[in-house]
C-alpha cells in the first residue's frame, strides 16, 4: 500500500466516525480530519510522480564549529535580553 492509499484508509475512517456522531462540533472536526487526510493523498501522489531524491551532504568540521558558535551566540543573546 502507498502512502497515498494509507492516507485514504485513514480518511475514510474519519469520515465513517463523523457519520456516527451526534455531537455536530465533533462530527465538524471529524470532517475536517478526513478532508485533510484526503489533501495528504493527493500531494503523496503528486509527490510519487516526482522522481527527486535528497542527498545530505556531509558537514565539514568547519561549518561544524560555525553553528556551534552561532548557536552559542544566539543563546547568549537571549539570557543577556533575559536579565
Amino acid at each position: 500500500m502507498t502512502p497515498a492509499d494509507l492516507y485514504r484508509v485513514k480518511a475514510t475512517e474519519f469520515e465513517a466516525l463523523a457519520r456516527r456522531e451526534k455531537n455536530p462540533a465533533l462530527r465538524q472536526e471529524l470532517e475536517a480530519l478526513a478532508a485533510g487526510y484526503i489533501r495528504l493523498a493527493v500531494q503523496a501522489d503528486i509527490n510519487n510522480q516526482n522522481d527527486i531524491v535528497f542527498e545530505e551532504r556531509p558537514r565539514s568540521d568547519g561549518m561544524r564549529s560555525q553553528q556551534v558558535q552561532q548557536q552559542q551566540s544566539r543563546c547568549e543573546k537571549k539570557h543577556d535580553e533575559q536579565d
